[in-house]
C-alpha cells in the first residue's frame, strides 16, 4: 500500500496522503500482522497494545515541492469542520441550554420568516410558500431542515441570479447562507449550510462567544489542540505551513499541478462551523479518537452513542437515497454502493449493509471538499 503511495506521489498523479488509524481498545484484528507490515512506518504499538498509525507522503505544496505533507501540517477542513460544531451543539444540548426539538428561530431571529422556494412563475419571479412545521436542531444536525447550498441547488442559484447575486459568497453567515429553504421541514434531505446556523446558535446561547472561544473552552483545550482556527489570517503561523490545492493538468496526462485556487481563501469574518475550519491531521485525529473511545473529555459515553445512531425518518431516507443515485453526488458522499441502504446520523452518513471488505454495517463517514475523508 505504501509503496503504491508512494509512486503515485512521484509521478504526481496525487500530490500528497496523510494517513491515520488508531483502535480504541487494542484489540485490532491481525494486529500482529499488521505490525509487521508497517513496521517501517511512522506508527506507535505501545506496552498495552493500543494500535496508531501515521504515515504522511509527498508534499505540502507543489509550487515547492520540496517541503514535505506531514500529519501537523495545517490545511482547510472545509466539512470536517462539521462534526466539531456537531459537537458544540451535543454539548450544549447536555448543558440543558438546548433540545433537540428545540425551535431554531428562538435563537435565529434571521430565520423567523423564511419560506419555502417552489420553483418560479411566468415572470421569472420565485415561488414562495409558508412552511408548516418550524425548524427545529434536530433538523440542522441531520439537513433535514429545509435548508440547501445555493451551489448545489438548481432553484436557489436562479433565486441568486435573480436578485443580482453571487452564489456562495459573502464575510457573514446571513450573507452567504440566508436564502429560502426548499422543502417542508423533516419531510426530505439535502445536504446543507445548517451546520453553520447551528454554530450561531452555540454562540448565541453561550453570551455571544465566537464559536472559536467556545470550542477552545470545551474541545480543544480538553484534547491539548493547540492548532485550530476559523480565522486563518489571524494565525500567521499556521497560514505560512498550510498545504496548498493543487488540480489535474489536462495538458499533462492528469498529473498535479500547484494551483491558486479561491476556495482555500475562507474570507469570512464569521467562524463558518460547517465549513470554515483549519487545522492539522494530527489535531482533528485527537478529536476522532476521543469519540471513539468514549472517554467522556467531550461527551458523554450516552450522547456519543447517540451521535453515531441513524436518526432519518422514511421520507428522509429515501431522499438520501435517491440523492446517491446520482454518480457524481455518490462520489462525493464517499463512493458507497449507490443501492446500499444508507442513514445519517448526528456525525454523518452511515452505511446499513456491510461493505465487503471495507467497512462494516453501521460504519460512519464523512467529507472535506479537499479529498478529506474519515471513517468510524
Amino acid at each position: 500500500m505504501e509503496e503504491s503511495i508512494e509512486a503515485a506521489c512521484a509521478s504526481r498523479q496525487i500530490a500528497g496522503v496523510v494517513l491515520m488509524a488508531a483502535d480504541k481498545t487494542g484489540t485490532m484484528p491481525h494486529l500482529a500482522a499488521i505490525s509487521k507490515i508497517i513496521s517501517r512506518s511512522n506508527h506507535m504499538l505501545n506496552t498495552v497494545g493500543d494500535f496508531h498509525y501515521t504515515k504522511s507522503f509527498g508534499s505540502r505544496s507543489l509550487r515547492t515541492p520540496e517541503e514535505p505533507l506531514t500529519a501537523e501540517t495545517p490545511m482547510w477542513m472545509a466539512s470536517f469542520a462539521k462534526l466539531l460544531t456537531t459537537i458544540a451543539v451535543l454539548q450544549c444540548l447536555e448543558q440543558k441550554k438546548l433540545s433537540l426539538d428545540t425551535n431554531v428561530t428562538l435563537f435565529l431571529h434571521e430565520l423567523q420568516d423564511i419560506k419555502i422556494l417552489t420553483g418560479f412563475d411566468e415572470n421569472g419571479e420565485p415561488i414562495l410558500e409558508q412552511k408548516a412545521s418550524p425548524i427545529t436542531i434536530r433538523h440542522l444536525l441531520t439537513h433535514t431542515s429545509g435548508l440547501s447550498y445555493d451551489f448545489f441547488h438548481p432553484l436557489l442559484q436562479r433565486w441568486r441570479n435573480s436578485r443580482g447575486e453571487k452564489i456562495a459568497s459573502g464575510p457573514t453567515i446571513v450573507k452567504r447562507f440566508h436564502y429560502p429553504i426548499v422543502y417542508e421541514p423533516g419531510t426530505s434531505w439535502e445536504y446543507s449550510s445548517a451546520t453553520d446556523w447551528a454554530g450561531r446558535i452555540v454562540e448565541r446561547v453561550n453570551d455571544d462567544q465566537t464559536l472559536t472561544e467556545y470550542m477552545q473552552a470545551h474541545i480543544l483545550t480538553p484534547l491539548g489542540i493547540t492548532d485550530l482556527t476559523f480565522q486563518i489570517d489571524k494565525r500567521p503561523d499556521m497560514k505560512q505551513k498550510l498545504a496548498e490545492l493543487s488540480i489535474r493538468d489536462a495538458t499533462d496526462d492528469g498529473r498535479m499541478k500547484h494551483t491558486e485556487n479561491d476556495m482555500i481563501k475562507v474570507d469570512t469574518t464569521d467562524d463558518m462551523g460547517g465549513g470554515g475550519a483549519f487545522t492539522s491531521p494530527a489535531s482533528y485525529m485527537k478529536v476522532m479518537q476521543s469519540l471513539l473511545a468514549n472517554d467522556e473529555k467531550l461527551l458523554s459515553p450516552e450522547t456519543v452513542d447517540q451521535m453515531f445512531e441513524p436518526q432519518l425518518n422514511d421520507a428522509g431516507q429515501r431522499a438520501l437515497m435517491e440523492k446517491l443515485q446520482d454518480p457524481a453526488m455518490n462520489a462525493i458522499y464517499g463512493a458507497l454502493p449507490a443501492q446500499m441502504r444508507k442513514d445519517w446520523t448526528f456525525a454523518g452518513l452511515m452505511n446499513c449493509e456491510d461493505v465487503k471488505d471495507r467497512r462494516r454495517a453501521g460504519a460512519v463517514t464523512w467529507i472535506g471538499l479537499p479529498n478529506m475523508n474519515w471513517v468510524s
